[in-house]
């Protein structure tokens, strides 16, 4: 079975005691197109940047490629 390139499982975000996603997952496949809509402030450029690694869900995991994003590397 096909594994997707974009893993992610139950993410949650907050801004202070905003609440912007919420239990959120979703795969996505190799060739495949999407499209994120929705009104001002309903969390669109904040789930691009936690794909992108540049925020730190709340809760749940990022996975790229297999790979668990959400996991703190270690600094040599």
């Amino acid at each position: 079975m096909e594994q997707p390139i974009i893993k992610l499982r139950n993410i949650s975000f907050h801004y202070d005691d905003r609440a912007v996603l919420d239990n959120l997952s979703l795969d996505i496949y190799e060739g495949e197109r999407i499209g994120l809509m929705g009104p001002n402030g309903s969390g669109k450029t904040t789930l691009l940047y936690i794909i992108m690694g540049l925020l730190k869900p709340s809760s749940g995991t990022v996975e790229i490629f297999g790979n668990d994003k959400t996991k703190r590397e270690r600094l040599h």
